[in-house]
């Protein structure tokens, strides 16, 4: 059972979530949909095991493996079919109740993914919590978080040190730090709990629940 706190005496203002891997548990329902497109592409079909090793693969070694111009295609076709299962889509166990909890805490929360902006709406939607998010930033550009962070802090006029984010990958952790801003990585999404510690985040969580704790302590 989740046990949230209900007094808000934290300094952060602004919480932004990375939203595939973080909110919404999309590894299974992408894994197996990649192998279909790896196929398609001519590319050899990956075991379970083969799967479940690309969450220690950064971006960067992905390209390696892959053509960039094929990842994004794949990227756009697992998009497409993700709008129209939203109702498959999971939330990661007791996310829905941490971020209910954030939004009575008084915190302005936003979602900062390179999902597009009409599958986040939609899944906030079937899950109840659309009118939590004061903002919502989707694009389908997967280069250079720390830019499209940079332009949503000036944009917004938030405060770093007001601000903290939470992601499931290690290019969230350095899109975070280039901007000063404090980063809570979780381990249920993309990257493995092994890879998100080589980059040092502020803190590494293991149950949705931790994520109210530290923010109601800073």
């Amino acid at each position: 059972m989740v046990t949230l706190l209900s007094i808000n005496m934290s300094k952060i203002k602004t919480i932004i979530f990375d939203f595939d891997g973080t909110i919404a548990d999309t590894f299974e329902f992408m894994s197996g949909e990649f192998n279909t497109l790896n196929k398609r592409f001519g590319e050899k079909e990956l075991s379970l095991y083969e799967v479940k090793e690309l969450k220690n693969d950064t971006f960067e070694s992905l390209i390696g493996k892959y053509k960039l111009w094929k990842i994004l295609l794949m990227a756009f076709l697992l998009q497409n079919k993700m709008s129209s299962n939203i109702a498959s889509i999971k939330m990661h166990a007791g996310m829905k109740e941490v971020i209910l909890q954030l939004y009575k805490n008084g915190h302005n929360l936003y979602i900062f993914s390179n999902n597009t902006t009409t599958i986040i709406k939609k899944f906030l939607k079937y899950h109840e919590i659309d009118h939590c998010f004061d903002i919502i930033i989707g694009r389908r550009n997967l280069s250079s978080k720390s830019k499209a962070m940079k332009k949503l802090i000036n944009k917004f006029n938030l405060n770093p040190d007001q601000t903290i984010y939470i992601g499931d990958e290690v290019k969230d952790i350095l899109a975070a730090r280039d901007n000063g801003v404090k980063v809570i990585s979780v381990n249920w999404g993309f990257n493995s709990a092994k890879k998100l510690r080589e980059y040092e985040p502020d803190w590494l969580v293991y149950k949705s629940q931790r994520i109210v704790q530290i923010i109601s302590r800073l």
